[in-house]
């Protein structure tokens, strides 16, 4: 009964996201009101906020893992958790993806840990104990903030690897943009965001069979109109550091396509295309990561 119910639910979540799509389509775009109500729709749209769905604290954690309160400009109270690198190690502000709390990347949190690196993990706002509601320039604010805390902790923006996975892949570029960061890491990073929706709609469409809405679909995400565009797409030919971007061939959440994409507009890219990884599963990251982080420090 309890499966029923959950596949119910997801039914209905996915059709409330059809509905919305629709709307925002014939929202007007040419008065305050109508942008208004247009980025409330993308917001409904592009997050997913796991506010309940929690990871519970592994104990290889428990000792080293610092809560922090941060408060950004416009008065949002953020959550995010610290860990301290060995000294003359540098630290990675790591952004997660839709739909995603920093509980479920421990693993992460960990092997950063074991290979001496700090960590600070933001919580956007509106996801797991940050307050706020979540949209694309918050989550810009947001990260900005993050950076803030690490300069008041000693950190120079040299001192700082920023790593963001998926929806998180925004974020990090953006942040790329305005500090002089020691390097970018993407994984499973999208290219725009309509690029990501119809990636994760065509995932949608297989699942659920709405296999007669395909077409009707499709047509929504391309021709929509979107104030919120997360273009790392023309954003990353202005990073300047190094950057790592790993992705997994068989990830079908957001197609590998989009990494080759992001690669092909900076030299300074390093791609990984993975045969066997996950979206959902990192470890096939991590001898990359440790790999691309020992030549940085190296050099």
């Amino acid at each position: 009964m309890k499966k029923y119910f959950q596949i119910f639910i997801w039914y209905l979540f996915v059709i409330c996201k059809l509905f919305v799509l629709i709307w925002h389509h014939l929202l007007p775009k040419t008065n305050k009101i109508g942008l208004y109500l247009t980025k409330k729709a993308e917001n409904f749209l592009f997050f997913s906020p796991r506010i309940y769905k929690i990871s519970k604290m592994k104990k290889e954690l428990k000792d080293c893992y610092k809560p922090v309160r941060l408060f950004t400009r416009d008065l949002v109270k953020l959550h995010a958790g610290y860990l301290e690198p060995l000294k003359g190690k540098p630290v990675v502000l790591f952004f997660h993806g839709q739909s995603e709390n920093i509980t479920k990347w421990q693993d992460t949190f960990i092997f950063l840990k074991k290979i001496g690196f700090g960590a600070l993990f933001l919580s956007y706002r509106g996801h797991f104990k940050s307050a706020g509601r979540p949209s694309e320039d918050g989550i810009y604010i947001d990260a900005e903030t993050a950076m803030e805390y690490l300069f008041s902790q000693g950190f120079s923006a040299e001192d700082i690897i920023l790593w963001g996975r998926s929806l998180g892949s925004a974020p990090a570029i953006q942040t790329s943009l305005k500090y002089n960061v020691k390097a970018v890491i993407l994984e499973s990073p999208i290219e725009n965001i309509k690029k990501a929706a119809l990636s994760i709609f065509s995932r949608y469409i297989k699942i659920f069979k709405f296999i007669i809405l395909k077409h009707f679909i499709k047509w929504l995400i391309e021709t929509a109109d979107y104030v919120q565009n997360f273009a790392n797409d023309k954003k990353i030919k202005y990073v300047k550091c190094p950057i790592l971007i790993m992705h997994a061939k068989n990830d079908e959440k957001i197609y590998y396509e989009q990494a080759l994409s992001l690669a092909s507009k900076n030299s300074n890219v390093k791609l990984i295309l993975e045969e066997n990884g996950s979206h959902d599963n990192a470890e096939w990251c991590y001898p990359y990561v440790k790999d691309f982080m020992e030549k940085l420090i190296c050099n």
